[in-house]
């Protein structure tokens, strides 16, 4: 198993089989919404590209993509070719060395430890300018559970924990949307300084 990609690697084939191509997108067209056209976009965890890289890409975005897969990366790079995009660990990343107006990981943060989370949040506050917006999925009620796919441990910290590690960071909880399929979202901007 290639250890960043928390057993996506050896799961991609039936990841991309089961990964719906429309559900997140809601949430996904109301934070675009938010942000200025043109706008640079970092997805971490951006897997095949589909749907969510794909969306940000056809709204103009300039996406920026970390996935840490190889499996995963190759068919990002198959279905957007010529996307700024890096296989590598998202903790270890340096996030192409810039800054952006947003932050997106969907099916990310839940899959690291409790303090791999707290660093995870600060490290993409550090490179979202001011007045920049934060977009990730996880239950907002404290839960653990083991991921269907690969097998492997999930946590989620809970609403309050989270609104406390953004609030640190300088950022302001400002919606938790619901996608279709009934994942839950974290929503933040950073407060302009």
């Amino acid at each position: 198993m290639h250890q960043a990609s928390f057993g996506y690697d050896d799961a991609a084939d039936d990841f991309i089989r089961a990964r719906s191509q429309t559900i997140g997108l809601g949430v996904i067209d109301a934070f675009a919404k938010r942000l200025p056209q043109g706008a640079s976009v970092l997805e971490l965890g951006a897997g095949f590209g589909l749907p969510v890289t794909l969306r940000l890409k056809r709204s103009g975005f300039e996406v920026f993509a970390i996935e840490s897969s190889p499996s995963l990366y190759a068919r990002l790079n198959i279905n957007l070719p010529g996307i700024h995009a890096q296989c590598e660990d998202a903790l270890k990343s340096d996030f192409f060395d810039r800054t952006f107006e947003a932050v997106i990981f969907v099916g990310l943060i839940f899959l690291l430890p409790p303090e791999d989370q707290k660093t995870l949040i600060t490290k993409t506050a550090k490179v979202i300018k001011s007045g920049g917006f934060l977009l990730f999925s996880v239950p907002l009620k404290p839960c653990l559970w083991t991921d269907s796919l690969t097998h492997q441990p999930s946590q989620s910290l809970g609403l309050d924990a989270y609104r406390d590690s953004l609030k640190t960071q300088g950022l302001e909880l400002i919606d938790t949307p619901k996608d279709e399929g009934g994942n839950e979202y974290v929503m933040a901007v950073k407060k302009p300084q």
